[in-house]
């Protein structure tokens, strides 16, 4: 199995960096979240790694869902992953309801509130919503049991309308990178539920994988491609 973490970087060093710690502990493959108009690429992944699985996450932090819309149309074709945060209730539908959304982050982070008809649309539209780990990582005392109570609220939710989720450390640099067995007992400890951590984690690959075929010249709708015609 791939298994996948997602981390901030908006550099080559940066990356390479944390290609180099992301190997030691377990991973085959990185999620590069850039925020918008940054210098870097996916076409120059090649250049930075051969040997490592690299994707392209453009994480947009917009502050109305009009300039979401905007930004969506501007960096929809220029990565792997579109990643929306969320953060207020209007963006957590907004995300939820549009199609080329790839991952809704950060629904409660900020007092956003995520409900049941959030969720079902999330499955309607396959809009993953992310898991981001960071905060229970990062923090104690009641800041840390606000954020679990957040997480396992939206566990009860996406559960409960089977829609698709991911799951990362939200790794802002390469030493903030966990171990997937620490990510993986972490979940288990929250959610009481064994195969949550690895069905979120081969989510990111199994989007990212599918936004390829889309992006291929033949593609035309899923399930359809155009037909192959011979020179000969």
């Amino acid at each position: 199995m791939q298994r996948y973490e997602t981390i901030r970087a908006e550099d080559p060093q940066t990356i390479q960096q944390g290609i180099e710690f992301a190997s030691k502990i377990g991973y085959q493959g990185l999620i590069i979240r850039t925020p918008p108009g940054t210098d870097i690429h996916r076409e120059d992944f090649a250049e930075i790694s051969e040997d490592f699985n690299l994707v392209h996450a453009i994480e947009l932090r917009p502050e109305s869902k009009e300039q979401a819309s905007g930004l969506i149309g501007q960096y929809r074709s220029e990565c792997d992953l579109l990643v929306l945060r969320g953060a207020s209730s209007p963006l957590n539908r907004f995300a939820v309801e549009h199609e080329l959304i790839d991952v809704l982050s950060e629904p409660m982070i900020h007092g956003g509130d995520f409900n049941h008809v959030y969720a079902h649309a999330a499955n309607e539209n396959n809009v993953c919503i992310e898991f981001g780990l960071r905060p229970v990582l990062q923090t104690a005392g009641g800041s840390r049991v606000r954020h679990i109570q957040n997480l396992q609220k939206l566990y009860e939710l996406v559960q409960d309308a089977d829609a698709p989720y991911v799951v990362s450390g939200r790794a802002s640099s390469p030493f903030e990178l966990r171990g997937w067995r620490e990510l993986n007992a972490l979940c288990e400890h929250l959610f009481e539920d064994s195969g949550f951590f690895e069905t979120g984690i081969k989510q990111w690959k199994k989007r990212a994988d599918r936004n390829s075929v889309r992006h291929d010249d033949d593609f035309i709708e899923p399930g359809v491609r155009k037909e192959y015609r011979s020179d000969e």
